[in-house]
């Protein structure tokens, strides 16, 4: 772990939950890091400019608030040290079958002898796609395997990573793949993949919830 995020780590204790905002200063920063004032405005000049944080002067303290990338950098910590405290354990991520773009039967359709010969099965053309409640970010970590982008016609496909998961409703649950595009339109959504046309198979409609167990 370098020394920035250590850094990040230590002001996060100081933050309030309700707006993640704190102010300070960089004596007082200076005396919760153990180092001198000028080296504790040196880490925060640091943090600023690598997009970590953003701070601004009121009076003689400062307001620091984190980034988006600041705040993904402490949880790709904090799921380094939960994925060691929990190996062997299962995740479970709940979310809503949603309508997709109408690509996944062409996109499965150029993937799938790809498909076959990493996974094993002719997939069905078409994916199932899922908006998740929460959890994408770490969701990525637990891919088992990619497929490498490729040209065909002067055409670019992606590279995509994958990942075995079980897929369950009510009363069903299918062991499956899902599949994560380095392009895609949304943050928030995943697709799976299977030998069979799932929405017809098991009735789902836009709305359901499912959920998406991953061994980890």
């Amino acid at each position: 772990m370098n020394q920035r995020i250590l850094v990040l780590y230590h002001l996060s204790r100081k933050f309030s939950k309700e707006d993640g905002i704190i102010l300070i200063s960089t004596s007082e920063v200076g005396e919760f890091l153990g180092v001198s004032q000028q080296t504790a405005s040196r880490y925060l000049n640091e943090l600023e400019l690598e997009g970590y944080i953003r701070k601004t002067r009121s009076e003689m303290k400062q307001l620091i608030e984190f980034t988006e990338k600041g705040r993904d950098s402490l949880v790709e910590v904090y799921l380094d040290l939960k994925h060691f405290l929990d190996e062997g354990k299962k995740r479970v991520f709940g979310g809503s079958i949603v309508t997709g773009m109408g690509e996944g039967a062409y996109y499965v359709g150029k993937y799938e002898n790809r498909f076959m010969e990493k996974l094993g099965f002719k997939p069905f053309h078409g994916t199932l796609n899922v908006k998740l409640d929460s959890g994408l970010s770490s969701l990525k970590r637990y891919s088992t395997g990619f497929i490498e982008g490729f040209r065909r016609n002067k055409r670019v496909y992606g590279r995509l990573e994958y990942m075995p998961v079980t897929l369950s409703g009510n009363d069903w649950s299918i062991n499956c793949y899902l599949v994560l595009p380095e392009r895609t339109h949304h943050r928030d959504e995943v697709e799976i993949i299977s030998d069979r046309n799932l929405r017809k198979e098991y009735g789902l409609r836009d709305g359901d919830f499912v959920e998406i167990e991953v061994a980890t």
